[in-house]
């Protein structure tokens, strides 16, 4: 019996040192091939310098952590209440409608610019962020080198979004990418970065950065300089993440339309019909020929096309269709939870604006 229960002992620490092991451990990026062919790319596309790329991604660090984190996004975890308890609350719904206050002169001038709404534009900073409060804590480079170099599953589009990053930083003239010696991609402003350091971009496990959470490609291809001071700083400026959200959404096509999502009875026994609900955030079918499933609608909406979605509650299941816009908030972040959370948020701001 002692010798079961030492052994028993024995294993409780091992699993401990094991479990410790995983959520500590840290390793620095090795000169594998993969590393070496991504700089291949950058010196050979971008003329960029290798000694100074070797010593960047020499100092970015393998995080068990950041993986641990990426197998169990919030959004693939959580059921629609948990999920929504999260972000609909007294706090950011008046957090919320005191940033469009502050802000109304930018967010005037991007719905008039862009066509987007105050409230969609806030509700997105407040689910990212906490508008501009909670902007992660992970060293850019660190997570995608991470994820592009440690993590198969989705090896390819981080290691492209690491390769975009270290583009970025020399297109914003961020150290060590700040003088021509280091790479001669024309700067996209005159006037020095307000970052120090590469080292010093934190944000999300995922890599996305600042205020509105933009991926790097985001970044290059959507975040604007909306204040004129020559430097799309999205990391700290509130009114250009202002412009960038809005000119994001403006670019996948936001039209304003409504409803954006509408609630719908789906006949639980109707086990054909339930299973279309979930099954993707493409716009499939148009009102007629959801009615001719068996979903029941309240309203016409002709030739306005949608997707069927179901949302677990404490009471039941829940049904709503999702239409354009909703699908358009799906291209920020594919998820269902997360554009039904910014609609929701986004009306409680408007309420409380107008």
């Amino acid at each position: 019996m002692a010798l079961v229960k030492l052994n028993f002992l024995r294993m409780q620490v091992l699993l401990s040192v094991l479990l410790c092991f995983s959520l500590t451990s840290i390793y620095a990026v090795e000169m594998t091939p993969d590393v070496e062919e991504l700089i291949d790319e950058l010196v050979d596309e971008y003329q960029f310098n290798r000694v100074v790329l070797e010593e960047v991604l020499g100092q970015a660090q393998i995080k068990q952590e950041i993986i641990d984190l990426m197998t169990r996004p919030a959004e693939r975890t959580m059921t629609w209440a948990r999920y929504r308890e999260i972000f609909i609350t007294e706090k950011r719904i008046r957090e919320g409608i005191e940033f469009a206050i502050k802000h109304r002169d930018d967010l005037d001038r991007a719905t008039e610019t862009f066509s987007v709404p105050h409230e969609v534009i806030v509700a997105i900073i407040g689910v990212e962020t906490s508008y501009g409060n909670i902007k992660g804590s992970h060293v850019v480079v660190d997570a995608l080198a991470t994820l592009g170099f440690a993590y198969p599953r989705r090896a390819a589009f981080f290691k492209d979004e690491l390769k975009q990053f270290l583009i970025l930083a020399c297109e914003e003239g961020i150290t060590p990418f700040a003088g021509d010696s280091a790479c001669t991609l024309s700067k996209s402003s005159s006037v020095p970065s307000p970052v120090d350091h590469i080292r010093d971009l934190e944000g999300s496990y995922a890599g996305a950065m600042g205020i509105g959470q933009f991926i790097s490609s985001s970044y290059r291809n959507f975040a604007i300089d909306f204040d004129g001071d020559e430097f799309r700083d999205i990391w700290n400026n509130e009114t250009d993440a202002i412009g960038s959200v809005a000119n994001y959404f403006n670019v996948h096509g936001w039209k304003n339309l409504t409803p954006a999502l509408l609630e719908v009875h789906v006949d639980p026994t109707n086990t054909k019909l339930v299973s279309m609900a979930n099954q993707t955030l493409e716009l499939q079918h148009t009102v007629p020929e959801w009615r001719e499933f068996g979903v029941q609608i309240t309203g016409d909406y002709p030739g306005m096309k949608s997707a069927l979605h179901r949302f677990e509650t404490d009471d039941g299941d829940l049904y709503k269709l999702g239409f354009h816009d909703f699908y358009v908030i799906t291209r920020y972040n594919r998820s269902r939870l997360y554009a039904a959370v910014v609609l929701e948020l986004a009306e409680h701001i408007r309420e409380g604006i107008e």
